[in-house]
């Protein structure tokens, strides 16, 4: 945020990381900072926080791999979406996407994705939404 130190991971201690251990960035979107925090079981843990105070909102295992690709945050910073795992940053709740989806943008639950098909998937639900014009241009402050 413009060469401003915000926070620090090292005065950060989200709940099963190692002791005295630092995270290590790995993306930011829309006020959100996903990190990779050793955990104290010696496997990795993905750990979202507030850009700004450095509140942890989410933690979770690291996915196979070690995840991939960016951080992708609704307008609002309430939903977001890593590694094919989607979180909700009010409630720290975690949800699986499908193998072969590619997120593209997040809105409340609903995570579009990118492909020829260019479905939608709630994963609260656990449904497919079809749409055959892909994921949407703009989103209103109304979900529309």
């Amino acid at each position: 945020m413009t060469g401003a130190k915000v926070w620090s991971s090292s005065k950060i201690k989200p709940a099963g990381a190692k002791a005295g251990s630092q995270g290590t960035f790995l993306a930011e979107s829309n006020g959100l900072i996903a990190a990779k925090w050793p955990g104290a079981n010696g496997k990795d843990m993905l750990v979202v926080l507030r850009a700004v105070g450095g509140v942890v909102v989410a933690s979770m295992p690291m996915p196979a791999g070690g995840g991939s690709g960016g951080l992708l945050a609704s307008t609002d910073g309430r939903w977001g979406v890593y590694a094919k795992r989607v979180f909700n940053s009010a409630s720290g709740a975690v949800y699986e996407l499908p193998a072969d989806f590619s997120p593209v943008l997040v809105d409340r639950a609903v995570v579009y994705s990118s492909g020829a098909h260019g479905a939608a998937y709630d994963p609260i639900s656990k449904v497919t939404i079809p749409s055959p014009k892909g994921a949407p241009k703009m989103i209103a402050p109304q979900g529309q």
